[in-house]
């Protein structure tokens, strides 16, 4: 079975300096899976202990689309991946930055 994806644009986290797309998977009949953003977002959005690291999660995401652009450093090594949040001494320089307290690590 071929599986097919396609991208689409999230305009809603979005901005002048990062646009940011997600992937939408076939499941055949033009029936589409809901964005895998979304579906990400939904799982963790009402688990209490998760809610600290998705505000940081959006405030990473609002931090690049808005000014700074998608630098290397706002970025950790993740296998052949690159993932959010970064690294914890970059975390806590945009934070004292930011006039942010974030929590000692992020489990997402």
């Amino acid at each position: 079975m071929n599986i097919f994806a396609k991208l689409v644009h999230l305009p809603e986290l979005s901005g002048p300096k990062v646009a940011y797309y997600t992937v939408k998977i076939s499941q055949g009949d033009d029936n589409w899976r809901i964005p895998e953003t979304n579906d990400f977002f939904e799982r963790h959005e009402n688990e209490i202990s998760y809610a600290v690291s998705l505000d940081e999660l959006f405030l990473w995401l609002e931090q690049m689309a808005q000014k700074d652009g998608a630098k290397d450093h706002f970025f950790r090594d993740e296998a052949k991946a690159q993932a959010l949040p970064p690294e914890n001494r970059q975390r806590q320089s945009t934070a004292k930055r930011l006039k942010v307290v974030l929590q000692e690590s992020n489990k997402l």
